[in-house]
């Protein structure tokens, strides 16, 4: 079975994709199973930039070389419509 690390502390984006993926055949655990290290700085200029930098930061400080870690990268900005993008990445 896989091991898919979720780079999370948030227990309710936890539940949700673990309803998400309840049909996989992984093993799925959060940031909470593993030593506390500090979040990592967002320097990307996209959200895709933001979460491989925060994905492969991870795997790094976890010791994860070669195990796949999941970002969800909804929390790294905020892009809106009527206000042209702003306030973005």
């Amino acid at each position: 079975m896989i091991r898919l690390v979720i780079a999370t502390t948030n227990p309710h984006k936890l539940r949700e994709i673990r309803a998400l993926l309840s049909d996989a055949r992984v093993e799925l655990t959060g940031l909470d199973a593993w030593p506390p290290v500090n979040e990592p700085e967002e320097t990307g200029t996209t959200f895709q930039e933001n979460a491989r930098q925060k994905a492969l930061y991870y795997s790094q400080a976890l010791g994860l070389t070669g195990q796949p870690v999941l970002v969800a990268a909804e929390d790294s900005g905020l892009v809106i419509d009527a206000l042209d993008g702003e306030p973005g990445v």
